[in-house]
């Protein structure tokens, strides 16, 4: 109800009864106070109460001081800027991987195009079969070798697959590997 209104109606009740008019208004306006602060008090409490359910801070057997809370509160969000923060870090890396990906897509669609627009360009596919074969026969040549590994306990075991490796998985000693069984395989496919 607006002062004025109120003022209107104590006036004329208070003249009749007698009673002092600024006495009866201040006690009039500070039991509104009152009413107010017990009010705010109520939402604050609530509030309070409401932070305590939302960030899930449960002490046994103690009651949780407003500043506790607050600092809880404070905590909380800071961990939410952070984590947001970091999201955000994340999501404009996934981006960038993104585009950077397309970028790779689109010059390998343009190179395969280029190599298919030559003229003169005939590809000749070559079945599984035959690249099972070769592979076969390169991990035969591998296997023969290292069947001479000595396998008596763990730590022969261990020296000889070190030994092995440093003798015939070398890049050279497999690309020589590998050419051996190519010019053997072609052979064949020819005669």
């Amino acid at each position: 109800m607006p002062a004025d209104v109120i003022d209107v109606q104590w006036a004329g009740s208070s003249k009749q009864a007698g009673a002092d008019w600024p006495s009866v208004r201040n006690n009039m306006m500070l039991s509104v106070s009152v009413a107010q602060r017990r009010l705010c008090c109520g939402r604050v409490r609530k509030a309070v109460d409401n932070t305590i359910l939302l960030l899930n801070i449960r002490l046994e057997g103690y009651k949780l001081s407003k500043a506790t809370v607050l600092q809880k509160s404070i905590d909380y969000i800071q961990y939410l800027q952070l984590q947001k923060k970091k999201q955000e870090e994340e999501r404009n890396a996934l981006r960038k991987e993104v585009v950077a990906l397309r970028i790779m897509q689109t010059n390998y669609e343009q190179i395969v195009k280029a190599q298919q627009s030559q003229p003169g360009h005939t590809e000749t596919r070559i079945s599984d079969e035959v690249k099972f074969s070769v592979f076969q026969t390169i991990m035969d040549q591998l296997f023969i070798t290292f069947s001479a590994v000595s396998v008596n306990n763990f730590s022969e075991l261990s020296a000889g697959v070190f030994s092995w490796l440093e003798e015939y998985c070398k890049p050279q000693t497999l690309k020589d590997t590998v050419y051996q069984v190519l010019r053997r395989h072609n052979g064949q496919m020819r005669g």
